[in-house]
């Protein structure tokens, strides 16, 4: 799964979200192929943490586990170079 935030509210944003898929290749060659996406509106600048992220895993039906793993992408930026996990409060305040 990743994660890009769209849009230029202060307030809230918009979540894009690519789940499903797999990655494949290397490099500049790396792609997510097979996804879906899926979008939450009204994301809140002031909550946004990564409960928000493990409350849309749960929406989408997938069981939360160890091995889920949830990537965002830099705004601007290339899968191969601009993906970041997100493990703690911190990446989501970067976000």
């Amino acid at each position: 799964m990743w994660v890009r935030a769209v849009g230029n509210d202060d307030q809230e944003f918009t979540v894009e979200l690519h789940h499903g898929g797999l990655f494949v290749g290397q490099g500049q060659n790396r792609a997510y192929v097979d996804e879906k996406i899926s979008w939450f509106d009204h994301c809140e600048v002031n909550t946004w943490s990564p409960l928000w992220l493990e409350d849309f895993i749960l929406q989408l039906h997938y069981p939360k586990t160890p091995s889920t793993k949830m990537d965002w992408l830099l705004p601007g930026l290339s899968l191969s170079e601009g993906l970041r996990m997100v493990e703690s409060t911190s990446d989501t305040l970067v976000m």
